[in-house]
């Protein structure tokens, strides 16, 4: 019943009673505010019964993909139990979304769009329990709410250059999209116009990538006059779906001032690219003088720097720095240069740049879980933009190893709440100073004090920084501007039940506006975002390690047999006298063995072995064993 229909029905009735009389507004309004409120509240219970999974189905998925997901992201789905049934029968979505399941393996199954998710609404998946995994396993229905990516895309522009007649210059740039688009859309994204007072569209000639993703397009014919004119190109997505509010992050115009004929003057400089700025010309460079003797470049302090290389081709000259101008500031461009007919510069030119800051990051130098003592107690690692460390050591108790070892290898991450929990956490800070901006400088964690007080079991290392550890700066408001979000604290969040929340929830409890704009911040060191690892995964690295020297390798036959080969990670040589335990499935021994000189032990009968530990004067290395 809609509000109208509410009122008429009021009125109406009254008549019929022949009562009829004048209902004050205000009685009204009142009647009507309660009425959309409990219609309101009927929807949003009605809403959280649908999202919600039922209670105790949590523990059947030990995965699953992000909330927030690509517009054609495939949505994968982990589970602790064999799925029996095909995916389909079992998950569904509302709303209904077009594409197909697959069954990745025994466990696993993977949704693959075949058209984009719609974004600004939420996208529930439902499973049943009991068709999944049979009704003597499990019963209800588990569910998770998706959201979808707001549209996206990068113009990128590159700059004018003169035909070879020196009668109309060209421009090319690039328009990069969160997912393929057509022809037809892609050609309403970008416009141009060219002229003086009044100015005519510019035709746009399209050219599309190999992933659909990329479009190139080309503007051709920008004519030279006798009085000096202008080109505008304007770019917005609106035809990509976006609101004049999300598309005001991406929206943009660039005005290139086109000048009179035989007038020689700059009339772009691109800084755009990385390591590379272009300038370009109104005529032809006359490639016979030594154009690098009319450009120089200085450091902050004011001092020449001879670091960069120089080239001209046509009208375009390219000022190269391997750094990407880490210490250069200013760029400048003297009078003295001139053109292919001979016009010197009339006026010199000074290109101002700004801090040229890649996003701060971590990232480990190494591969591998065993780390053999030869390299110590540290484990390296390489920091860019980044002054200081948040480190979290999550034991995986030697007690527990067979149980972690059930749902994953050594290097995995599920269901680790079962097996271990956070026993160190520390801030650790760098050095610093300027010659370190833009470069992956080495570190080392030192985790001695870890080993000594848990010789055993592993490790599973976790580092991230915040806010106040970065080394970034860029001329911009953005630091002001999100000063009253709150930032995620100094701790690592908690490996907790699927069930159970934590301080970190306040960011999964945002609405959808609010995700919105945390997620379109995720690459923003100034937003909380870049530091929440469910906007951005790469501001946590993990990896799982195991301080040992003993190396083990085992092969299973098909009459049975296993045999183990030991052998030191250091040297490659034999280990005689390292004490093999086999375990089952469940972590019981079903057999201890000896190595011999040659590092070899053989078990007779190893239809139950499944995990192998190898132990050698306090070291122990680990081994699952693949089922034939």
């Amino acid at each position: 019943m809609n509000h109208t229909g509410l009122f008429s029905y009021i009125l109406t009735r009254n008549v019929k009673n022949k009562k009829m009389r004048c209902i004050p507004i205000a009685a009204a309004l009142c009647l009507a505010a309660m009425f959309i409120f409990a219609v309101m509240s009927l929807t949003g219970c009605a809403d959280k019964r649908q999202t919600a999974a039922d209670s105790g189905t949590e523990e059947f998925v030990t995965a699953i993909s992000p909330t927030n997901i690509g517009r054609l992201a495939p949505i994968a789905v982990s589970f602790a139990c064999d799925v029996i049934c095909e995916p389909e029968q079992a998950l569904q979505f509302s709303p209904r979304q077009t594409g197909t399941w697959e069954l990745q393996d025994s466990k696993t199954v993977v949704f693959t769009p075949s058209v984009p998710y719609s974004f600004g609404r939420k996208i529930i998946l439902s499973a049943d329990c009991a068709k999944l995994f049979g009704k003597d396993t499990a019963q209800g229905t588990y569910r998770h709410v998706f959201l979808a990516d707001t549209p996206s895309y990068e113009v990128a522009l590159d700059t004018l250059t003169l035909d070879q007649y020196e009668e109309a210059y060209s421009l090319s740039g690039s328009i990069t999209t969160d997912i393929p688009v057509t022809a037809d859309t892609i050609r309403h994204c970008v416009s141009a116009k060219a002229g003086g007072f009044f100015k005519r569209s510019c035709a746009i000639q399209w050219e599309q990538g190999s992933s659909g993703k990329v479009w190139k397009f080309f503007i051709q014919n920008i004519s030279i006059k006798k009085r000096a004119r202008s080109l505008s190109v304007s770019w917005q997505g609106r035809k990509l779906g976006l609101s004049k509010k999300q598309d005001a992050a991406f929206a943009g115009e660039k005005l290139f001032t086109i000048p009179p004929e035989n007038e020689f003057s700059i009339i772009d400089i691109n800084t755009s690219k990385k390591n590379t700025i272009l300038v370009s010309f109104s005529r032809m460079l006359d490639t016979s003088q030594d154009i690098q003797d009319f450009i120089s470049t200085h450091n902050e302090d004011g001092s020449r720097s001879d670091d960069v290389n120089v080239s001209a081709r046509g009208n375009v000259l390219t000022i190269y720095d391997d750094s990407n101008w880490r210490n250069i500031r200013t760029i400048r461009i003297s009078n003295g240069i001139k053109s292919s007919n001979g016009i010197y510069l009339a006026a010199a030119r000074t290109i101002t740049l700004s801090d040229n800051w890649e996003l701060p990051s971590v990232r480990f130098m190494t591969d591998g879980t065993i780390l053999p003592s030869s390299q110590g107690t540290v484990l390296p690692v390489e920091t860019r933009n980044v002054s200081g460390l948040l480190i979290q050591a999550f034991a995986i108790y030697d007690h527990n190893i067979v149980q972690f070892l059930q749902v994953n290898e050594l290097d995995g991450t599920d269901e680790l709440y079962r097996v271990g929990e956070p026993v160190w956490t520390q801030n650790v800070s760098f050095d610093w100073d300027d010659s370190m901006q833009n470069k992956y400088i080495p570190r080392g964690i030192d985790v001695s004090a870890l080993t000594k007080k848990y010789p055993h079991g592993m490790f599973q290392i976790r580092i991230s920084f915040r806010k106040k550890n970065i080394k970034y700066r860029i001329p911009t408001d953005a630091d002001e501007a999100f000063a009253s979000l709150p930032q995620p604290p100094d701790i690592i969040e908690a490996d907790l039940p699927p069930d159970e929340k934590s301080w970190w929830n306040y960011w999964e409890d945002l609405d959808y506006d609010e995700r919105d704009t945390y997620w379109s911040n995720k690459n923003n060191p100034y937003h909380p975002a870049f530091y929440i690892p469910r906007f951005n995964s790469k501001n946590l690295i993990k990896r799982n390690i195991l301080i040992s020297d003993v190396g083990i390798m085992a092969k299973k036959t098909t009459s049975g047999k296993l045999y183990v080969s030991v052998a030191d990670i250091k040297t490659a040589q034999p280990i005689s006298g390292a004490e093999i335990t086999c375990y089952s499935y469940v972590g019981s021994k079903n057999a201890e063995l000896r190595s011999d000189k040659n590092g070899s032990a053989v078990l007779e009968d190893a239809s139950k072995a499944v995990f192998i530990a190898a132990s050698y004067k306090g070291q122990t290395s680990y081994l699952k064993i693949l089922l034939l």
